[in-house]
């Protein structure tokens, strides 16, 4: 009883859900309603357990981009269970300073078992020359990461790159850092948002 209570107050399990196992007769004479194909569904998403439960619906802060690696801490939302932070997100630190918001912050951990691949931003500013692009890209694949999408700006003698990387863990990332970094002309590597708008 209390798992199924937990899995309640995460979103883990919704209410339609409730009364049709409560009562199946009533839910046999309400059809389900399927979305339209063109509306996203919302799904489990694995690889993360929030107070010890695993089949909680998770979702990935957009402002932090949480890595299998990160420290990390769970916010509950109203309806859509649980969005996942890095612990040193501004949200997070600003959120646990008011009283009001801190009851909503629940443990949350790595699933070890999970091998899901998470997109991150990668941002590269370089000296501009001929051929960067391809060393730096280069660099990347190396490390066997797959590139979902890149932009590149000039500014003057300055290069500009950004890339959407997946990676199954930080550590990966950070294999990234070392192979971009040597190439010649890099002078910064940052992680940012895997949309890479600004700059």
């Amino acid at each position: 009883f209390d798992e199924l209570c937990g899995e309640i107050g995460f979103g883990g399990i919704s209410a339609p859900t409730i009364v049709a196992r409560a009562f199946p007769e009533v839910a046999a004479s309400h059809p389900k309603k399927h979305p339209s194909n063109g509306r996203k569904q919302s799904r489990l998403r694995p690889g993360v357990i929030v107070d010890g439960l695993k089949d909680v619906e998770v979702r990935f802060a957009h402002c932090c981009n949480p890595l299998p690696g990160d420290e990390i801490l769970g916010y509950i939302t109203i309806g859509r269970g649980v969005t996942v932070h890095t612990r040193n997100c501004k949200f997070v630190t600003h959120g646990i300073r008011h009283p009001e918001l801190t009851h909503r912050f629940c443990e949350a951990k790595w699933d070890l078992s999970s091998s899901q691949v998470h997109e991150v931003g990668l941002k590269v500013e370089c000296t501009d020359r001929q051929g960067l692009l391809a060393d730096v890209t280069s660099a990347i694949t190396s490390r066997n990461i797959f590139i979902v999408g890149s932009k590149t700006v000039s500014r003057g003698d300055k290069a500009f790159l950004k890339f959407c990387l997946r990676v199954k863990s930080l550590q990966e990332l950070q294999n990234v850092f070392v192979a971009v970094r040597a190439v010649k002309g890099v002078l910064r590597v940052s992680r940012v948002s895997p949309a890479y708008s600004g700059t």
